[in-house]
């Protein structure tokens, strides 16, 4: 294991004097650790992009994942549910159908446990 550190410090430490070597520019003069933590950035940045696209996780995890990669937080119409899918209410389990969902959190919900408000109410409450 130490000689896997040695090898990659060494390793860091040529890249960088490769780098700097290559890019003369006076204002380029990183540290190493930020340095590494650039080039370890730029080479996971496409492996991320494409994690912050699966959809198969929770909404909460695919919106921190966008976050991080820097992608588009607002993808509407990919999250835009179609109106004639009907599922369970999550509130009832097993009694209920509904058409109605949740636009946060994209849960289903029968009209039972639903809260209506108009626009002008939903507007002054959340500050939309």
């Amino acid at each position: 294991m130490v000689i896997f550190h040695a090898l990659m410090n060494i390793a860091g430490i040529n890249s960088q004097v490769i780098h700097t070597l290559n890019n003369e520019d006076p204002g380029n003069d990183l540290k190493r650790r930020h340095f590494l933590k650039k080039i370890g950035l730029d080479l996971s940045e496409p492996h991320l992009k494409l994690r912050s696209t699966e959809t198969n996780v929770p909404q909460a995890v695919q919106q921190r994942r966008q976050e991080v990669a820097g992608t588009s937080a607002n993808n509407d119409q990919q999250l835009e549910m179609p109106g004639n899918i009907r599922k369970y209410c999550f509130e009832c389990k097993n009694k209920n159908t509904s058409r109605y969902y949740c636009k946060k959190c994209k849960k289903f919900v029968c009209l039972e446990h639903a809260k209506i408000w108009c626009r002008l109410c939903t507007e002054e409450k959340f500050n939309v």
